[in-house]
C-alpha cells in the first residue's frame, strides 16, 4: 500500500474509490486484502505507517540540505551565471560525503555571467522593463532557450547571490488535500540559512541597490499593491468566453491582458513576449468577442 499513496487520507480515498468501482485491492508485499473484515482499519494503519515514514524522511533530508550550506556545498540547481565543480580536499582529490557521493560547489560560470551583467545594466541603467528584457533574451536564445517572461526576469534580478549572499529555506511546499495544488509558503524570517561567499559576486554593490531601488518603486506604483490577489478564474469566469479562446499561432489560452472596466481586451501572453515563437502580438477586445460569437450562435 505504500506505493499506491503515501497519505492517509489519500489511502481512505483510494479504498472509497475501489470499493465503488467494485473492485479489489490485493498488497503483494503487505497481504493486505480489501476483502477482508478489517480491511478498512487496516487501511487506516498502514496509512499512519505511511505517512509517518514520510515525515522521517523530510526531516532527514532538510537536516542534510542544513548541512550541506554549513558546509558551502550545493543543494540544487544552479542559477544562470553558476555552475557546478567538484569539491577537492587538500590532496586535490574529489571529496565525498557519508554516504559516498561526489560533493560539488557553486562557482560563477564565465560563459554566462555576461547574460546576468546584461539583464541588470538593461535594468538599472537603460531603465528597460522586464517584458522588454525577456524579448531581447528571447530573441537572442539567451541560456539556449526561448522561454524568458517578465517574471523570470525579474526573479533574476532579485536573486541575492549576484552579490555574494545566498539564503536557503526562505519558503515551503505544501500539497491542498481538497484541490491537489502545490501552495508556497513563506517561512519564518529565524528559519532562513545564509551563505556568505565574495567568490560568487558578479553584479556590483552600487548597480545592485539601483535595480532593487527601481524594483520598488515599480512595485509601489502598481495598482495591485498591497491588494490580495483575485479568485481563480478557473473557479469564476471573468468574461463570456472565458476558458475558450486561444491562440492560432502557438495554441496557449488567451488571458485578460486589460481588464479597465468595459474596455477589456484578450491577448496571447506567450504573444507580448515572444515566448515559444509565439507572434501574435495583437489584442481583441472582449466586447468585440462577444458581439460576433453571439450574433453567430443567434443565426445558426
Amino acid at each position: 500500500l505504500s506505493r499506491a499513496s503515501r497519505d492517509m487520507i489519500e489511502s481512505l480515498n483510494l479504498g472509497q474509490i475501489v470499493q465503488g468501482l467494485g473492485k479489489k485491492i490485493l498488497g503483494a508485499s503487505d497481504r493486505y486484502d480489501s476483502r477482508d473484515s478489517g480491511a478498512k482499519l487496516q487501511l487506516q494503519v498502514y496509512g499512519i505507517i505511511n505517512e509517518q515514514q514520510v515525515d522521517q524522511t523530510r526531516k532527514r533530508v532538510r537536516r542534510g540540505m542544513r548541512g550541506a550550506v554549513e558546509r558551502g556545498t550545493s543543494t540544487g540547481k544552479q542559477a544562470i551565471g553558476y555552475k557546478l565543480q567538484p569539491l577537492c580536499d587538500e590532496n586535490g582529490r574529489p571529496a565525498c560525503g557519508k554516504d559516498g557521493a561526489p560533493l560539488n560547489v557553486s562557482v560563477v560560470d564565465q560563459d554566462t555571467r555576461q547574460h546576468v551583467e546584461l539583464a541588470f545594466k538593461l535594468y538599472g541603467e537603460d531603465h528597460w522593463s522586464g517584458t522588454r528584457i525577456a524579448k531581447h533574451f528571447n530573441k537572442l536564445q539567451i541560456n539556449g532557450k526561448g522561454s524568458w517572461n517578465g517574471s523570470s526576469i525579474y526573479q533574476m534580478l532579485r536573486r541575492h547571490q549576484y552579490i555574494g549572499i545566498r539564503v536557503y529555506n526562505q519558503t515551503t511546499s505544501r500539497k491542498d488535500p481538497y484541490t491537489g495544488k502545490i501552495r508556497t509558503i513563506q517561512n519564518d524570517r529565524s528559519e532562513w540559512l545564509f551563505n556568505r561567499n565574495r567568490d560568487w559576486q558578479i553584479i556590483p554593490w552600487k548597480l545592485w541597490k539601483k535595480v532593487q531601488r527601481r524594483l520598488l518603486e515599480a512595485q509601489s506604483a502598481s495598482p495591485s499593491f498591497g491588494k490580495k490577489r483575485g479568485v481563480n478564474k478557473r473557479l469564476f469566469a471573468r468574461t463570456l468566453f472565458d476558458g475558450t479562446l486561444f491562440c492560432g499561432c502557438c495554441g496557449r489560452e488567451l488571458s485578460l491582458g486589460r481588464s479597465a472596466g468595459r474596455y477589456k481586451q484578450a491577448a496571447c501572453p506567450n504573444g507580448c513576449e515572444s515566448r515559444h515563437g509565439c507572434t501574435f502580438k495583437g489584442s481583441k477586445s472582449i466586447r468585440i468577442i462577444d458581439q460576433a460569437l453571439l450574433s453567430y450562435l443567434r443565426d445558426n
